[in-house]
């Protein structure tokens, strides 16, 4: 694709988290089949777990595209539920010495086994819904200052009206509704004090809910 040789500092960079079903995956699209549009080079990074779904969904995009197309489409593995490999991503990242105009934090589970032999000894949809994306938005933060003007979205929901803020207690019980509630509460509270934070200094923070409408017509497509 034409992107592919284009230089780091004329394109637009985006990551997008667990992008290869769904949502994420209509947000990668989208970006991809909008830079022809917008007359720029585009660099979308689908950040998945599982290889080979995320190559399929590369395939997918990439043949939407026309032969000439501003947009270049990759996946780099990332799973949420290992630190070590969040820390792993964004070195490898970071040493492609690329810019990063927006960050999409919109992976995330409902049902989940409730816990995980990993550090913090929480809830599985907690370290994937919230602790994951804040350790991936703060690691990637400088990048996201020096490409300036720049954003955060973090894909929530209005379920978020239902959550707790004993989390203490609510990152170490049985996982249900509630505790799904509560992780996008969190998510919303993030997005308010990076953007208190950041702001100033050119990092948008955003908030998203795409409805249940939206999730349905995604699966549908995906």
């Amino acid at each position: 694709m034409a992107s592919a040789t284009a230089p780091s500092a004329a394109r637009r960079v985006f990551i997008i988290t667990g992008s290869n079903t769904g949502v994420g995956f209509q947000t990668a699209r989208q970006l991809a089949l909008g830079a022809d549009k917008a007359k720029e080079p585009r660099l979308i990074i689908m950040a998945c777990r599982t290889a080979y779904k995320a190559g399929s969904a590369v395939k997918r995009i990439q043949q939407e595209l026309g032969p000439q197309s501003l947009a270049q489409v990759e996946y780099q593995l990332l799973d949420l539920l290992d630190y070590k490999s969040i820390t792993r991503f964004v070195a490898e990242f970071k040493q492609r010495n690329l810019p990063l105009h927006a960050l999409v934090n919109n992976a995330g589970v409902n049902l989940a086994p409730p816990s995980l032999p990993q550090p913090l000894k929480v809830s599985t949809m907690w370290v994937a819904n919230y602790v994951s994306h804040v350790l991936l938005t703060d690691l990637l933060m400088p990048v996201l200052e020096a490409s300036a003007p720049s954003r955060v979205v973090n894909v929530t929901s209005y379920m978020h009206r239902m959550g707790r803020t004993n989390w203490e207690e609510d990152m170490r019980t049985p996982q249900g509704l509630t505790t799904y509630s509560s992780t996008k509460l969190a998510q919303v509270l993030h997005a308010h004090e990076l953007q208190r934070r950041y702001a100033s200094k050119g990092v948008t923070a955003m908030l998203a809910h795409p409805g249940g409408q939206c999730k349905q017509a995604a699966k549908q497509t995906a």
